[in-house]
Formats: C-alpha cells, sequence, structure tokens
C-alpha cells in the first residue's frame, strides 16, 4: 500500500494467477491540489534499505503509527493508522465545514456495492474488501454524542457520507475501518487456534484445538471427532483469501489429549503441522508414513504431519519423542524447504538422534529436520 498525494494505491495477488498483481487506487475526489500526506505519531523503530552500492543506501528511516492528509478538504483532515491488523481512517471535519465535500472513488476493483450492514464491498479477482459502516461522534466534555451516518454512494463508483444532524459548532469525528473480513470457526463447545499461515494467494491457515464434535469439516484431512473423553482434538482449516468459507476443515487426533502448536504453507499449498499429544497409534493417531510410527512411551509426544495441499488427506503424520514426558516444539519453513522442528526438552538421551552433533541432555535445544516426505 503508497500513501500518494492523489490517494492510496493497493497492489493484491491474484487468487487465480498467484504471480499476477491487481493494481487498485482509492482517489480524493476535489481534493486540496497541495495536500500531502505526513507521517505523525512516530514509533520506536527505523527501516533501512541495503541495495546498489553503499552510497545508495538509504538507513535509519524513521517510522509512523499514521499519517494524515490534513485540510484534504476545506476543515476536513483525514487520519489512517493500524488498529488490531486493520486499515482504519478517520476523517476530522472542523466547526463550520461541510462533510458533503468528502468524496472517494474506486478505480480498478470490478464491483462496488452498498451491502445490507451498511458496509462498503469492493470487489476484486484477488480479494473483496470491506469499508466498514461508518461510526460518528462528537465529543460533549468526556462523553461521545453518537451521530446517524451512513455511507452515500455516487456515480463512477465513488462514495461519500450522509451525516444526521450534529452541532456544526463543534468538531465532528467519522470514523470508518477496512476489514478484509471477519468470522468463526468452531462448534457448540471449546475451540481455540493456536497459529496460523498465509500462502501467496493470500489463503489463511488456521491450527487449533476443539472438544466440539460439531466442529465444521470440510473435506478434510479428518471428519471424525476421535476424543471420547471430552479432551482436545487438534484442527486444521484453510479460509479462502476473501474469508467466504472453507476450502478445508478438519480433525487430526486420537483418543485421548492432542495439541496444536504451529503451522507453515510451502509454495504449493502444503501445510506442515506440529504439536503434542498423548493419543497412541492404538488410540487411533492417524500415524502414516512416518517420521514414527509407534508412540515412545513418554508421558506425551511431538508430532509432525503435512496436510495435502486440497486438504483431502496427509501425506505423512508420525511421532518425534523418547521416554520421558514434556515435548514442546517450533515448526519452520521457507517455501523451498522441508519444515524444521525444534523439540523444547531433549529427552534424557532416549530421543531419536539421527545424524547430528547435538549436545547431551540438559546441556541446550534439540534440532530435527524432517524431509518433505515425512520418512
Amino acid at each position: 500500500m503508497f500513501f500518494t498525494r492523489h490517494g492510496l494505491a493497493l497492489s493484491l495477488i491474484d487468487q487465480t494467477h498467484a504471480h499476477r498483481q491487481i493494481g487498485l487506487r482509492l482517489d480524493f475526489e476535489g481534493a486540496r491540489a497541495g495536500a500531502r500526506p505526513v507521517g505523525e505519531n512516530r514509533s520506536p523503530a527505523f527501516v533501512s534499505y541495503f541495495k546498489g552500492r553503499p552510497g545508495q543506501w538509504k538507513t535509519k528511516i524513521p517510522t509512523y503509527s499514521s499519517v494524515a492528509y490534513h485540510d484534504l478538504w476545506p476543515g476536513i483532515d483525514l487520519v489512517y493508522s493500524g488498529m488490531h491488523g486493520n486499515l482504519k481512517y478517520t476523517f476530522l471535519v472542523q466547526p463550520g465545514a461541510d462533510p458533503s465535500q468528502i468524496r472517494m472513488r474506486w478505480r480498478g476493483q470490478s464491483a462496488l456495492r452498498l451491502n445490507a450492514r451498511g458496509q462498503v464491498e469492493v470487489s476484486t479477482a484477488a480479494r473483496n474488501l470491506l469499508d466498514a459502516a461508518p461510526s460518528s461522534y462528537q465529543l460533549a466534555g468526556n462523553r461521545r454524542v453518537a451521530i446517524k451516518s451512513s455511507y452515500l454512494l455516487a456515480a463512477h463508483h465513488s462514495f461519500g457520507f450522509n451525516v444526521g444532524g450534529y452541532d456544526r459548532s463543534r468538531p465532528l469525528v467519522i470514523d470508518p475501518a477496512v476489514f478484509v473480513y471477519s468470522g468463526f470457526i468452531g462448534g457448540s463447545k471449546d475451540s481455540s487456534s493456536s497459529n496460523v499461515a498465509l500462502d501467496r494467494s493470500g489463503d489463511l491457515y488456521v491450527i487449533g484445538d476443539t472438544t466440539s464434535s460439531d466442529f465444521p469439516v470440510r473435506v478434510g484431512p479428518g471428519k471424525t471427532y476421535k476424543d471420547t473423553g471430552g479432551l482436545d482434538d487438534v484442527v486444521v482449516a484453510k479460509v479462502k483469501a476473501n474469508g467466504r468459507g472453507l476450502v478445508y476443515a478438519g480433525y487430526i487426533g486420537g483418543a485421548k489429549n492432542d495439541t496444536a502448536i504451529n503451522i507453515a504453507v510451502d509454495r504449493a499449498g502444503a501445510a506442515y503441522l506440529d504439536g503434542s499429544t498423548s493419543s497412541t497409534q492404538t488410540d487411533g493417531f492417524p500415524v502414516t508414513v512416518g517420521p514414527g510410527l509407534s508412540y515412545n512411551g513418554g508421558g506425551q509426544d511431538a508430532w509432525v504431519a503435512k496436510v495435502k495441499p486440497d486438504g483431502t488427506g496427509l501425506e505423512y503424520c508420525g511421532y518425534i519423542g523418547g521416554k520421558a514426558p514434556g515435548i514442546r516444539s517450533a515448526t519452520t519453513s521457507r517455501p523451498t524447504e522441508s519444515p524444521s522442528i525444534q523439540p523444547g526438552t531433549p529427552m534424557l538421551g532416549l530421543y531419536p538422534i539421527r545424524r547430528a552433533q547435538l549436545p547431551q541432555y540438559g546441556q541446550g535445544r534439540l534440532h530435527r529436520h524432517a524431509r518433505p516426505e515425512g520418512l
């Protein structure tokens, strides 16, 4: 995303062609010609770009938590900021200024509409964007006074605001936010997520735990909740990039407690998972191929698995562990590499060490590298 003199420029990855990008613009119509974006609320972080010869390097560039366009329309400021992972924008209308001057126009989208919730939907081949319905108010001392407001769609894919009656002698705040999507995944009992990953097409991968037998399974990898004792099964789901549904969702687990920790995704869309489990192979834990097909006898084992890109099954799933309890793990994966599993507690010399120079138990962390095929 780029802030320009004339508006915002966005570059989105096409869902159907991962190497193609779609350009999207939001122009400020009728805005003051001399308006410029200005960084505000300086943050402690700096960024540097080491490109070309040393004389061309850009170092210690300051960063800001918000970007403002002052007096973009007469008496109206526009401020962009980040909040909870979303882009938030706020119009500050000074006393006597006219909010009907605000007019913005989308370019590059396939459709623009106002939905039943009062949100502006911006449709593209890459994904859909939502402008949340505006929340407008004035301050009366320390108290917010809500002002009725809504979007007003105009010709040529432009929009502004309808604002109800308010005290024009005091400032007015018009306060929408941009959401790509937001929603729930779960059943009638407890469900939680432990980690997420994002692929090149913008699809979101979620891993977590649930005690719900009615989790919204779709495709796989597993369609049946196996923990008869009301303990956790692992769940993994792939959410469409536009947030409009699940590509797949399913269980991984056995009859005892199963816990998810991490997830990573490769360029083909295969998901690599890890966690810990007390379920043995006879408890129904879905071991296949490897790396280990037999539970190792401790209080819990680490497990790793690779989910097929379409979610229809597991390429591999297996144990890694020793005969003592207490495994924690972390999975990392670059798109061209197989995953690395880092158990947190080496197993008293009983851990399956292979082809590596490693410290003895108590002298450090153990690192294991899993092959892509799980063997």
